[in-house]
C-alpha cells in the first residue's frame, strides 16, 4: 500500500479537529494500530472494552484521550472476512442472572480445562446414560432372543422336514438319475409289490 511509506503522526495537537471522530485502519503494527484521520496518519490503541479485533480497512470509532487515540468499536468492516475474533480478557466472566443462550449451527470448543457445574445438566448426563445402558442392555437381550428364535425355526424347519421325508398318505413318486439310501439302522419296505427296472 502507499499509504505504508506515509509517516505517522505523534499526538500533534494543533492536527487534531475532534477529540471523538471516525477512522480509517491502515496497517496493524505489533499492538498498535496506524489509523488515517482527515488524511493524517496517527498510532492508535485497542480501548479495554473494544472486544472485536480490527484488521486493515476497518472503519472504527475513535476518541482521543491522554495524549493518545484509542479505537472503541469497529463501526464497518470493508473487506468481509470468513471469521470475526473477539479478543477478551485473559481472565473473563461472563454473568447472567437468568439465562445465557448461545445459538450456533455448530459450536467448537478447544481448552486444556473444562469445567461444568450445573445440577440439570448432570442429571439429563446421568439420564442419557442410563437410557443409553438401558437401550444397549434391551438390545443385547433382544439380540440373544432372535438368535434363539432363529435357532428354534431352523431346528422345526428341519423336523418338519425330516417328519415330511418319512410320511407319505398316499403316493410317493422319485424320479432322479441316481438315489442312494443311506441307513444307520436296519431298512425295511413294506409293499405289495416292489418293482426294480
Amino acid at each position: 500500500m502507499d499509504n505504508l511509506d506515509a509517516k505517522v503522526h505523534y499526538f500533534d495537537e494543533s492536527l487534531i479537529k475532534n477529540s471523538e471522530d471516525i477512522a480509517v485502519i491502515t496497517r496493524i503494527e505489533a499492538d498498535s494500530f496506524i489509523i488515517n484521520v482527515d488524511g493524517v496518519l496517527y498510532s492508535a490503541k485497542k480501548a479495554f472494552s473494544c472486544f472485536i479485533e480490527p484488521i486493515e480497512d476497518d472503519l472504527v470509532h475513535i476518541k482521543y484521550l491522554k495524549n493518545q487515540f484509542y479505537i472503541f468499536a469497529v463501526v464497518e468492516r470493508q473487506n468481509p472476512v470468513d471469521e470475526v475474533n473477539i479478543k477478551l480478557p485473559d481472565k473473563t466472566s461472563i454473568k447472567s442472572r437468568e439465562k445465557l443462550s448461545f445459538e450456533a449451527a455448530s459450536i467448537s470448543n478447544i481448552s486444556l480445562e473444562y469445567d461444568v457445574v450445573a445440577s440439570k445438566m448432570l442429571t439429563a448426563v446421568d439420564n442419557m446414560k442410563i437410557f443409553a445402558k438401558s437401550m444397549y442392555e434391551q438390545s443385547d437381550f433382544k439380540q440373544i432372543k432372535s438368535n434363539q428364535l432363529l435357532k428354534e425355526i431352523a431346528d422345526l424347519e428341519q423336523s418338519v422336514i425330516e417328519d415330511l421325508r418319512l410320511i407319505v398318505k398316499s403316493h410317493y413318486n422319485a424320479q432322479a438319475k441316481s438315489i442312494n439310501l443311506v441307513s444307520d439302522d436296519d431298512t425295511n419296505i413294506n409293499a405289495k409289490s416292489v418293482s426294480i427296472c
